[in-house]
């Protein structure tokens, strides 16, 4: 088999550097993505702990005593709430 060549080096030598250089740029991709994903699952936590505390804190308990006074009111004035609430 004929083998083309490209300065000192063969086709087969330029094509295994080439390959070699696209796994590190890869590795250093990959590396780069599970960074992002620890980060993305820390903000992630936090907004699940800011969703939380409102939730549960004194919004949380403000939004159920407007929620209760609103259905007395529907019920005192024969609304009824969509079936999706």
């Amino acid at each position: 088999m004929a083998r083309a060549t490209k300065g000192s080096g063969s086709v087969a030598d330029l094509t295994v550097e080439i390959l070699r250089e696209i796994r590190d740029e890869n590795r250093k991709t990959n590396g780069r993505l599970d960074e992002l994903k620890a980060e993305m699952h820390a903000g992630f936590e936090g907004l699940g702990k800011r969703i939380d505390n409102l939730l549960l804190g004194e919004h949380g308990r403000e939004h159920a005593d407007f929620r209760e006074r609103l259905v007395r009111v529907e019920e005192r004035l024969g609304i009824h709430p969509p079936a999706d609430q």
